[in-house]
């Protein structure tokens, strides 16, 4: 994943961060390589240097008035420092890891597996690689402590590679394999999490009808023992999880485990109860995280970045040996991309939760003090549908926002505009926390209202009325408004061709204007239709009749996620303050 930032104005800085000139820009046509996609970019955007996550170590100012806590963690330049006071202009931050890798800050790990060095004595392999078109295998080593990218890539040139074994780097032994290369977690360069390469467990959930799911998973070996009720899982991705659940980890007999869904948060496998869904830094749609998970007897808390809930489960349970990592069930696979997982036989200390959480921050370059959240609230374009390594355009743009943040992915299977509107204060405005510098609502899609018989006048009508409730939650909101592209078959329908025209037309003309003028007082316009490839600009053609750029003339292939991607995070830059 190469790191880059648009030329939107730079209004998001964090407290006391200069302003970082422009860098030479791209030109029309310009070819950039995007999570692995090459893309070609329009001539309005300009390239910016590449964001260091974090910005800059924390500062007196990075207090309670910013949103901070105390034991909130922050992670600069391989270094993390732990709030220890955040009383207003006089926050004290303290280094609680320097250097120190996960398993060395916190050892004794049951199984440990990652695409960077957990340890600093590991000597091993990182994975192996099977290639789809000739089952030849590659095991992979480790250049300066990543998973050696460059020639798993050149091996998997012009076909496809899964991975097959996921060495463990704890010293047991327990090697994580799957021996059915089909049901083997995959290889590309879609699936990173901020520049550190995944092994994605994604099993294609969010395809169309008749593309049959394929699990994706490994084994852990039956001589890895474990006891679910008193065990620390640990663990560094990303989700795209909607109202279905996904498993992550589970026993064999896969009654106890993790499910995960934007709905209920964190559950436990045989359990009803979960963590706190409500607090948008618990729930599995945040990406990227470091999620640390810890039950003890009838306590099961949750640790994602810099927040934390519990809630009472069920009591103990007996031990377990071996695991599934991944799924190995069709109607609850897994929609994870892992770039470490680790698991502790027992429930590791308050001190030793803070100190490993640090180490995972710092090790894999996920920034806990991300004060911002985008929320997608859209159809099933916006969840990822479409794509067929489960990618989604908001995932992709996670690396081109010139700020921390966290994503919350709140579209839903042929969602309308008039649904969200409805469901707009169960669904969107619990999310939002008066602390965070800023809460993002990217409000897109209106393509299913289109299809239903909506009117032009009504669409914009809703619009109004949803950005009126947005803004009306506080002053920390942003409003992005998306325009549609043209969808293959919409743009085959002229009557409903027009209708998109003509919200289209007016939301590029109103979408800054002042609500009491009418307008909707939006902070940024991701204007899509305006991308010349994929938009693509016009009414007289449409991108998505090209199997390119969609499979079923309305969901958007994973190279056209990519061209939304650009636009997505141009506009959230634009937006932030």
């Amino acid at each position: 994943m190469r790191f880059l930032r648009l030329a939107a104005a730079l209004l998001c800085l964090l407290p006391g961060m200069a302003v970082a000139d422009d860098g030479p820009p791209f030109g029309a046509g310009s070819a950039i390589n995007l999570n692995g996609v090459q893309t070609t970019v329009g001539a309005a955007l300009t390239a910016r240097p590449t964001p260091t996550v974090g910005q800059r170590a924390p500062t007196a100012s990075d207090d309670s008035t910013a949103g901070y806590a105390v034991g909130n963690l922050w992670t600069y330049g391989g270094t993390t420092w732990q709030a220890q006071r955040v009383t207003a202009g006089q926050a004290a931050w303290l280094p609680v890891v320097t250097g120190l890798l996960p398993l060395d800050a916190v050892a004794n790990a049951g199984v440990a597996y990652g695409t960077r060095k957990l340890r600093a004595g590991y000597t091993g392999n990182a994975l192996v690689l099977t290639r789809a078109s000739d089952s030849t295998m590659l095991a992979l080593g480790f250049v300066a402590g990543a998973v050696d990218v460059a020639s798993g890539d050149a091996f998997c040139l012009n076909t496809t590679c899964a991975v097959t074994t996921w060495f463990d780097q704890s010293g047991a032994g327990y090697d994580a394999t799957q021996t059915t290369i089909a049901n083997a977690p995959a290889w590309n360069g879609l699936n990173t999490v901020i520049g550190t390469r995944a092994v994605s467990f994604n099993s294609n959930p969010h395809s169309f009808g008749a593309t049959p799911v394929t699990p994706k998973y490994l084994n852990v070996p039956t001589g890895f023992s474990w006891t679910p009720s008193t065990s620390t899982i640990a663990f560094v991705g990303q989700q795209v999880a909607g109202n279905e659940q996904r498993r992550i980890f589970a026993t064999t007999d896969n009654a106890r485990g993790i499910l995960t869904s934007f709905y209920t948060g964190y559950t436990l496998i045989g359990q009803s109860t979960a963590c706190n869904a409500a607090a948008p830094v618990q729930t599995p749609a945040v990406e990227p995280a470091v999620v640390i998970l810890q039950q003890q007897s009838n306590v099961f808390t949750c640790l994602s970045n810099n927040g934390q809930s519990s809630n009472t489960v069920g009591g103990t349970t007996s031990a377990y040996t071996g695991a599934i990592l991944g799924s190995n069930q069709t109607g609850s696979p897994s929609s994870a991309d892992l770039t470490a997982f680790i698991v502790y036989n027992r429930s590791v200390s308050a001190a030793e939760l803070a100190t490993l959480r640090a180490s995972l921050s710092a090790t894999f370059n996920i920034a806990p003090q991300a004060d911002s959240t985008i929320v997608m609230d859209g159809d099933s374009s916006s969840m990822g549908q479409g794509s067929l390594t489960n990618n989604s355009y908001a995932r992709q743009a996670i690396p081109l926002i010139s700020r921390p943040v966290q994503v919350r992915i709140q579209a839903i299977y042929g969602n309308t505009l008039a649904n969200r509107l409805a469901n707009f204060s169960t669904q969107i405005a619990p999310l939002r926390s008066a602390s965070q510098k800023n809460f993002v609502v990217h409000l897109m899609g209106f393509g299913n209202d289109i299809r239903g018989g909506a009117t032009a006048a009504s669409i914009i009508a809703n619009h109004q009325s949803y950005a009126a409730a947005a803004k009306a939650l506080g002053s920390n909101v942003r409003l992005i408004i998306g325009t549609n592209p043209v969808q293959g078959d919409i743009f085959n329908n002229a009557s409903q061709r027009g209708v998109l025209q003509a919200v289209n037309d007016w939301l590029r003309a109103n979408w800054s204007v002042p609500q009491a003028q009418g307008g909707l007082g939006a902070d940024a316009l991701a204007d899509y239709w305006a991308d010349p490839t994929v938009g693509p600009g016009s009414y007289a053609s449409s991108a998505y009749g090209s199997t390119t750029y969609s499979l079923d003339t309305q969901h958007p292939t994973d190279l056209n996620m990519s061209y939304l991607a650009v636009t997505l995070a141009g506009a959230a830059n634009a937006a932030m303050r």
